[in-house]
């Protein structure tokens, strides 16, 4: 069993998400504002933006994954970097797997496309097995 995404996240920001997704030209799959609750007796303390990957999160491979995102931000790299300065960006990579670990491949090819948009990558992997 695999519950595998990717997403692209903005954060370091003041102004509403709404202001994000039209200077960037990408809509959002999830934002949140400082303040909103989160989990009991706690609120959220920062804005943060997302857009995830396309695929299902039964999408086993992780360069599947980033692949799909790319193709989603790569035609909106001007318009990050021009917002560099202003926001905070990168990728996350999350796996959880259940009793097996498939790893991930990053090809030459997709290193190449993710140093273009100059983005940080964050890889956040668990590994839920039974005991043995």
């Amino acid at each position: 069993m695999y519950d595998t995404y990717a997403y692209f996240w903005v954060r370091g920001f003041e102004v509403p998400p709404s202001v994000i997704s039209r200077e960037l030209g990408l809509d959002p799959t999830e934002t949140w504002v400082k303040g909103e609750p989160w989990l009991p007796g706690r609120n959220r303390s920062f804005n943060t933006w997302h857009l995830h990957s396309p695929l299902p999160r039964t999408e086993v491979f992780m360069d599947m994954h980033l692949e799909a995102l790319l193709s989603l931000l790569e035609p909106q790299a001007a318009a990050i970097q021009s917002t560099r300065s202003r926001y905070e960006f990168g990728i996350n990579c999350v796996g959880y797997y259940h009793n097996e670990n498939p790893g991930f491949h990053l090809s030459a090819a997709l290193i190449a496309r993710l140093h273009v948009l100059a983005l940080d990558v964050d890889f956040d992997l668990y590994c839920c097995c039974e005991p043995s």
